[in-house]
């Protein structure tokens, strides 16, 4: 199985249609080399080109009864498509006539048809439960040509050579239903779903609708209890801070399951000063839905019942091990860490060691938190499946920690309206020490190094970046967006604004960590991937068969269309 492929991965395949005025010069290119092939300025003026303007006019009436996602853009894109490929369907039935032996007349009627097949496979992924509309759908070009060769061009072809047409065209369909559907096979057999369903949502992203949640259900469908961790940090008995540390991942998608959660855990519990951290998951750990969310938020209530304050804290360490960086902080007989990529990358920390490592934590303290730190963008950067070097290193630092200052914390936070950051926008606490020390929460899918070191260049004082991984900016085009990477100085700036606010908010507080233990709906080890694996197969499988699956669709067609034609003449 291939590893560390994400929804990101699949990107390449989602691009926006270009503007309608694109198609203009080339169609009429085309529309010139079907004259200089044909020798008839009729024919392509009163049957070909007013063909192709019924078309877009009978696929707009189609879609806008359908009530489809279908934007205008596209459909004119998908016709122009539609129009392109059939024009070089022709064109080599042109130059190989000599073999095909067909009247260049009709000819064209044969390389309209083999737009059915395309057509077909572009339209199931928007109507994938409704096939007979899918199929009359797909042969609108057919059924376009027709009707204006019947207006404008009776006098020169008789109704009964549309037979061959039509069936031509419904072979290409056929074809096109069992590449579908031997393409898909996997796919269907593992999920028992359509994955038209699933691309239809990726590409419609307008819609979280019912199709991804039910299909989501069925990934993150095993029950597991997770810890979590909150820290409440207070002053005059009144929380001024929660920082909430969920052992679940948020993902997969733009408000899908368990994405956005930061702002789903502040909505549930009604709090503003949340910060709700990343911690050592997958995207095998994304939850199910709404139900798990407001688990969490119980979980989240029950654990401050459970919390001891301290009014001590330590500075903030950090160690190196192995290429990765790790940052501690204790408070009373609590700590948290981060792990941080350093000379080695990587994109998030498998539960199963993220728990190992708490577990031997709390061998020294009376409870500890781990932190995935998210930051540092590397496009395809491994995920960490071992933790095993921090165990003894990690144990040894937090002993020799000195909780000897008095816990001077400020908050600050700034939303903006930046791109790739999430509702929670901009949050950062500072501790006052021998120094300031500022720990800083984006409320993004990780953040560039360029923005981190623009906003470390502000100050003299160590400013620790970590981000919330928030997958709802995966959803402008369904990769990772990371923050910084359209604006660095602007986000260095709001980053910058938080961590001022924080320092002169800084106050004599108390805090500590509960804990308590939740069961949600998650994936399995290594589900996401699988997800990811088998949707990738499905695409190897069809590049592989494709060819053999249009040679086959093209002789049937040809031998079909021929001979018929041959039967149509005795007639």
């Amino acid at each position: 199985m291939e590893k560390n492929r994400t929804l990101a991965g699949l990107s390449k395949y989602i691009r926006h249609s270009p503007e309608w005025y694109y198609f203009i010069v080339p169609a009429f290119i085309l529309l010139l080399i079907d004259y200089l092939i044909l020798g008839n300025a009729y024919f392509v003026a009163i049957v070909l080109l007013p063909s192709y303007i019924l078309l877009n006019f009978l696929d707009y009436i189609f879609i806008k009864i359908s009530r489809s996602q279908f934007p205008v853009y596209r459909l004119i894109y998908f016709d122009f498509a539609s129009f392109f490929i059939s024009n070089l369907f022709f064109y080599a039935a042109y130059l190989l006539n000599f073999v095909i032996g067909i009247n260049i007349l009709y000819m064209t009627m044969l390389a309209i048809s083999f737009a059915a097949f395309f057509r077909f496979l572009i339209l199931y992924i928007y109507f994938p439960n409704r096939s007979l509309s899918l199929v009359i759908s797909s042969m609108s070009y057919t059924f376009s040509f027709i009707i204006i060769s019947l207006i404008f061009y009776y006098k020169y072809l008789k109704v009964v050579y549309f037979i061959p047409f039509i069936i031509s065209s419904l072979i290409y369909v056929a074809f096109a239903i069992f590449f579908i559907r031997f393409s898909t096979s996997n796919f269907y057999k593992r999920y028992k779903s359509k994955p038209a369903e699933l691309i239809n949502f990726f590409i419609s992203r307008s819609q979280i609708g019912a199709v991804a949640d039910n299909f989501f259900s069925k990934v993150y469908n095993k029950i597991r209890e997770i810890p979590v961790k909150t820290v409440d940090i207070r002053s005059n008995g009144k929380t001024k801070v929660l920082m909430v540390f969920p052992y679940v991942h948020p993902g997969p998608y733009g408000n899908l399951c368990s994405s956005n959660l930061p702002y789903k855990l502040s909505a549930e519990l009604g709090l503003e000063n949340i910060m709700v951290f990343h911690t050592a998951t997958t995207n095998s750990n994304n939850c199910c839905g709404k139900e798990d969310i407001k688990n969490i938020a119980g979980a989240v209530k029950s654990s401050l019942k459970k919390i001891n304050y301290s009014s001590r804290i330590s500075k903030i360490e950090k160690l190196r091990i192995n290429g990765y960086s790790m940052s501690m902080f204790r408070f009373g007989n609590y700590g948290l860490s981060a792990i941080i990529p350093d000379e080695k990358k990587f994109d998030d920390i498998s539960l199963k060691e993220g728990l190992k490592l708490i577990k031997a934590m709390k061998n020294v303290s009376e409870d500890f938190a781990v932190i995935d730190a998210q930051n540092c963008f590397t496009r395809n950067a491994p995920e960490l499946n071992d933790l095993s070097m921090f165990l003894n290193s990690a144990q040894r630092l937090f002993k020799s920690m000195e909780t000897k200052y008095d816990a001077m914390i400020g908050f600050g936070s700034v939303k903006s309206n930046i791109e790739s950051l999430g509702p929670l926008g901009i949050q950062a606490i500072t501790l006052k020490t021998d120094n300031y020390q500022s720990i800083v929460l984006t409320d993004s899918n990780n953040i560039t190094e360029e923005a981190m070191n623009l906003v470390r260049s502000k100050f003299d004082f160590d400013v620790e970046i970590y981000t919330t991984d928030n997958h709802l900016a995966n959803a402008s085009n369904l990769d990772v967006n990371p923050l910084g990477a359209k604006d660095p100085q602007q986000v260095a700036d709001a980053i910058a604004e938080a961590v001022k606010k924080s320092i002169n908010d800084i106050e004599l507080v108390e805090m500590g960590m509960g804990t308590s233990y939740v069961k949600v709906r998650m994936g399995e080890e290594n589900s996401f991937q699988i997800l990811i694996n088998t949707v990738i197969s499905s695409l190897k499988r069809a590049k592989y068969s494709i060819a053999v699956v249009l040679l086959l669709s093209i002789i049937t067609s040809i031998l079909a269309f021929k001979y018929l034609m041959f039967f149509m003449l005795l007639l």
